[in-house]
């Protein structure tokens, strides 16, 4: 599959695809944006899931069927839901939501709001005039950036 080599030379990203299942996943709040007001605690659905992300760009990942928390492993074999992250002087976010659920609008909207905050946490662009958003819900990809 091609998402992987495409976000590794794209943006520098380590992300590669993973499965495509019904999950449930939760809230990563070590993760940036997850201080984001109107987050929902849990997205479900049917997603394309991610692995190889790191912990502070893992904002929604798959629970354990055993537990009530979120799976806390190792990158390299967490499913990842819903990504974001800090990439040069933008943001590239990635939603594996298939079906537009409720809760992915919300998840998006965050996503498009941080190109235009300054907190430490989410270090947007300094100056949202030179802002781009590009987004395509449904498709998995989003990317949020500054130009150059």
């Amino acid at each position: 599959n091609a998402l992987g080599p495409m976000l590794a030379s794209t943006f520098g990203l380590r992300w590669s695809s993973s499965n495509y299942c019904h999950s449930s996943a939760s809230l990563n709040s070590r993760a940036l944006l997850a201080q984001s007001a109107g987050l929902p605690a849990q997205c479900c659905g049917k997603a394309g899931h991610l692995v190889g992300v790191p912990d502070e760009e893992a904002l929604y990942f798959e629970e354990d069927e055993d537990e009530d928390e979120a799976v806390v492993a190792d990158a390299e074999e967490r499913h990842v839901q819903v990504a974001f992250a800090k990439v040069a002087a933008g943001h590239v976010g990635y939603i594996g939501d298939v079906n537009a659920e409720e809760e992915s609008d919300d998840v998006l909207l965050a996503m498009c709001e941080a190109r235009g905050r300054q907190p430490a946490a989410v270090g947007a662009a300094s100056n949202p005039t030179t802002s781009s958003s590009r987004a395509a819900h449904g498709s998995g990809m989003m990317s949020v950036g500054a130009r150059g």
